[in-house]
């Protein structure tokens, strides 16, 4: 998944610094945007380390959930000082904009 994460970063431009990294326990500084696409059960797992790594006043996108499991994440994620503004839905599925406040 790594390799393709980051061909599909290159095809969209994106230049560097890009991180592309397996686990979020592996990173100790916090960036302006994080972004995981994974299903919502590992999201809710990962929730802890995913706002540490989210910067002071930087994004999180979170995808690669269910609109049924949007207002569960969404919550979670509030509990631990990232509120959403922004989300995108297609053919059941959502992707989340959360921020961390400044």
């Amino acid at each position: 998944a790594l390799p393709e994460a980051r061909h599909n970063a290159v095809l969209s431009g994106l230049a560097p610094p890009l991180v592309v990294q397996g686990r979020p326990d592996c990173l100790r500084v916090p960036f302006a945007l994080v972004v995981a696409n994974i299903v919502a059960p590992v999201l809710h797992a990962h929730c802890a380390d995913l706002a540490r790594l989210t910067a002071p006043g930087g994004s999180l996108i979170l995808s690669g959930v269910l609109d049924a499991e949007r207002a569960h994440l969404e919550a979670t994620y509030a509990a631990a000082g990232l509120r959403g503004d922004y989300s995108l839905s297609r053919d059941g599925w959502v992707a989340l904009r959360l921020r961390r406040a400044p």
